[in-house]
């Protein structure tokens, strides 16, 4: 799975782009003498430019994979531990917030409205309570920092994303087009469709950010989590994994078959230019402002290493919090949670793979409580039954998860197509228009929601969706429209459309 790595490497919010305030001084973004947290100015949190309101910013989080996370018990631990930060940095009445999002990726991210989105996968890759605050501390220091209001983020950062969403949005209507044509897809065809389809609505897409950024999301993430009373080695032990993850993902690299003529095509094909920057959609790379090498993890760690040295040889080393770690993370509903959501991981790499057996034995103890209404697991379920030719078993799986209190955008973008493909088009469009205004309009599902009106004889509807679409995403105008001109998504999968 090199894609996802690919991706990821940059994505534990440990990545930044140009920063509004100058730090001064030393290694981009460490100030040569004193404490990082003593030369940021203390006032009020005020939203900065790129903020779209912060239901709104958690509705579209909600379509970026397959959704967020629904653990309450597991949710409260996670924000308390956020509060210990907020309350020793030296920005006022900050309203931010931590989530979960549903994704295997090592990773994180913070947006322009407070919020900050932790990754299942990182999470079950921490072992106790101060690495925990560690990578909060970092999400938090972009946010305090405003480095989402930087000029670069503001006009290609959030861009990217927006317009990624939409991406998605055509493909994936794509693939489900080639899945649900199985009687006449050839084996190969149908699992490279299927494959394809779980990779890309398990992504996670995240921008990255520029070596200073980075550096000083570590140094203010250092002062925030030694003065919130965990322990300093937590943020160079969170760096150590990180950078086991950056070797296991050049290992994966160096093994990687060369590429073929081709492939080499096929991979241009892939690629289609959004605003300017590139986003190839089957490795999940962004190239171009987005796409600068980051600052490696075993540079990050020396850098964090020097700091520590320097500003806190004397501090005092606290016991590492683990007691409320083991009885909240390893124990009671979030245990069987966890457990589950590692079963549907392993789902997902099967079904990859071709496994479609192996995948239907982890996801029926993947669909057990407290997890039986989550769309992780159910979207995989109900992909093993496609597969199988059995869209009303999948049908099922997908409507398990409507009502879970945390939606999903991508079981609904599911189920309609199911309902297309059986000639209800009555049901698809009500199933997309639920989701649309559940959703809040959010870009992803406007490629859909068009394609459903169009099928349905509402024209009229179609066109008021596109141009809604065109008005407020106005790069994306061959893409807000599946059926106007020919996107570099078409050359990849045949769709009934």
């Amino acid at each position: 799975m090199c894609y996802r790595k690919a991706l990821v490497a940059c994505s534990l919010g440990v990545c930044a782009l140009i920063v509004a305030c100058s730090t001064g001084g030393g290694t981009g973004g460490v100030p040569d003498d004193g404490r990082m947290l003593d030369r940021v100015a203390s006032e009020k949190f005020e939203y900065g430019s790129t903020a779209v309101g912060r239901d709104r910013d958690i509705n579209l989080h909600r379509g970026d994979g397959l959704g967020l996370v629904y653990a309450p018990a597991l949710s409260v631990y996670l924000n308390s531990v956020l509060s210990r930060l907020v309350a020793v940095a030296p920005v006022e009445a900050m309203p931010v917030r931590v989530f979960l999002q549903a994704t295997p990726q090592w990773g994180a991210s913070s947006s322009a409205d407070a919020n900050i989105y932790l990754n299942l996968g990182l999470l079950m890759g921490l072992e106790n309570e101060d690495e925990l605050a560690a990578v909060l501390a970092h999400e938090l220091s972009h946010v305090v920092l405003q480095h989402h209001t930087s000029d670069q983020f503001e006009n290609t950062g959030e861009n990217v994303k927006t317009m990624t969403r939409v991406a998605q949005g055509v493909e994936m209507g794509l693939l489900m087009a080639g899945v649900m044509d199985a009687p006449v897809v050839s084996g190969n065809e149908l699992l490279e469709h299927q494959a394809d389809l779980v990779e890309l609505s398990t992504l996670v897409i995240s921008p990255t950010w520029n070596r200073r950024q980075e550096t000083e999301a570590d140094i203010l993430g250092t002062d925030l989590l030694i003065g919130a009373g965990y322990n300093k080695v937590a943020m160079l032990t969170v760096l150590d994994k990180q950078r086991a993850f950056e070797e296991s993902l050049a290992a994966d690299q160096a093994s990687a078959p060369a590429p073929t003529k081709e492939s080499r095509k096929a991979e241009k094909r892939r690629m289609i230019n959004l605003g300017g920057v590139q986003v190839d959609m089957n490795l999940a790379k962004m190239v171009g402002p987005l796409g600068r090498k980051h600052r490696k993890a075993e540079d990050r760690r020396e850098i964090v290493q020097a700091y520590i040295n320097r500003e806190y040889r004397r501090a005092p080393r606290p016991r590492i919090k683990g007691a409320q770690w083991s009885v909240i993370v390893e124990g009671g509903t979030t245990k069987a949670l966890l457990a589950n959501y590692a079963r549907a991981f392993d789902a997902e790499q099967r079904l990859v793979s071709g496994d479609v057996d192996g995948a239907v034995r982890d996801l029926a103890e993947a669909v057990g409580e407290p997890t039986s209404s989550h769309a992780y697991p159910r979207f995989l379920f109900a992909q093993t039954w496609l597969q199988q030719g059995d869209s009303e078993r999948a049908l099922r799986n997908l409507e398990s998860a409507f009502d879970n209190l945390e939606p999903s955008v991508k079981i609904f973008q599911s189920a309609s197509a199911v309902h297309l493909d059986a000639g209800r088009t009555a049901e698809a469009v009500a199933v997309l228009e639920r989701a649309y205004k559940l959703f809040e309009g959010t870009p992803g599902l406007t490629p859909d929601l068009i394609r459903a009106y169009r099928a349905s004889g509402r024209d009229d509807a179609a066109r008021q969706v596109a141009r809604r679409c065109e008005r407020d995403y106005p790069r994306l105008k061959d893409l807000c429209d599946p059926d106007a001109g020919d996107s570099g998504f078409r050359v990849r999968v045949s769709a009934r459309d």
